[in-house]
């Protein structure tokens, strides 16, 4: 199984190298439009996704009177995102596959612009928890280092000593609201009693070591 570590590290190392590239900005770009046109993309998202609360997000695929001609689904997508901006980069980007050959083989222009995509989301993702993490949170998160899962007990300590240096803290954001922001953010999950470490969590703690992130802060 790969390192997450090592996986992290070299989506960072991708993101230092394509910064003037295409390929990087244009997936920002689609997570920011994403973010613009939430309501829009929801509805669409929502017609072939069912939400299963006992077992998480599950796809299915259209029915038969659903099914469309897929330059009419596309485009029907692709409006939400009709920003001039957009359109600007996305030629750049298509310049760009051409120029590398890229664009000749859908199969590997697909298999690149999916993982830069995939990059793109990943550092979006670990830079909003950075802003929004507690360093006791980062404290806890650290302490499960070769461990597979901890009990409530185990974890209530770290809340303590937020409340411990901050009194407030009790009054406006109880202990389950203080795992609930970890287990929504994909940090630790709860199954069968206890709460399990995920990949996710390594994978942010390694972004914060290798982007020089202080790991000590408020609370």
């Amino acid at each position: 199984m790969p390192d997450p570590g090592e996986a992290t590290r070299a989506m960072l190392d991708v993101a230092k190298a394509v910064g003037t590239s295409p390929y990087f900005w244009i997936a920002l770009v689609a997570i920011v439009a994403m973010a613009m046109f939430r309501a829009p993309l929801t509805a669409f998202i929502s017609r072939i996704v069912r939400i299963n609360r006992k077992e998480g997000i599950t796809a299915v695929g259209p029915t038969q009177d659903q099914v469309q001609d897929p330059r009419k689904a596309a485009d029907e997508l692709l409006r939400y995102l009709d920003n001039e901006y957009i359109v600007f980069q996305e030629n750049q980007l298509r310049a760009e596959l051409i120029a590398k050959g890229i664009a000749a083989d859908p199969a590997e222009m697909a298999r690149v612009l999916t993982r830069f995509t995939a990059s793109a989301m990943m550092l979006a993702d670990f830079e909003r928890i950075d802003r929004l993490i507690w360093g006791n949170q980062i404290e806890l998160l650290s302490s499960l280092n070769g461990a597979t899962m901890a009990s409530r007990d185990q974890l209530l300590p770290y809340y303590q000593k937020a409340v411990d240096t901050e009194p407030l803290v009790s009054q406006g954001y109880p202990f389950d609201n203080y795992l609930a922001f970890l287990m929504n953010n994909g940090l630790i999950a709860f199954e069968s009693g206890s709460y399990v470490i995920t990949i996710k969590r390594r994978a942010f703690l390694m972004f914060l070591i290798h982007s020089r992130r202080p790991f000590e802060r408020a609370l």
